[in-house]
């Protein structure tokens, strides 16, 4: 009896690497992930604006790390 369910891949391009710069975002498992580069010392940034769940939050974020837009103070706000 098999407990398992074989997948195959196929590799793609361009693989990731040791000359790549990662940056992941996401949620807990980006963390492990994240985690797993770091102990084999791939050059990673992983979850810099903490965990995000929502695609639309990590696409509103990449926008505005591709644009240079900082946050400001009107970006704030305070609750409880």
């Amino acid at each position: 009896m098999k407990f398992q369910t074989p997948v195959p891949v196929k590799r793609q391009s361009p693989e990731i690497g040791y000359h790549c710069n990662l940056v992941l975002m996401g949620s807990c498992f980006v963390d492990h992930i994240g985690g797993k580069l770091a102990y084999y010392n791939f050059p990673s940034l992983t979850n810099r604006f903490g965990v995000i769940f929502n695609p639309y939050s990590i696409a509103n974020l990449l926008e505005r790390a591709v644009n240079g837009k900082l946050f400001t103070e009107g970006d704030l706000f305070f609750a409880e």
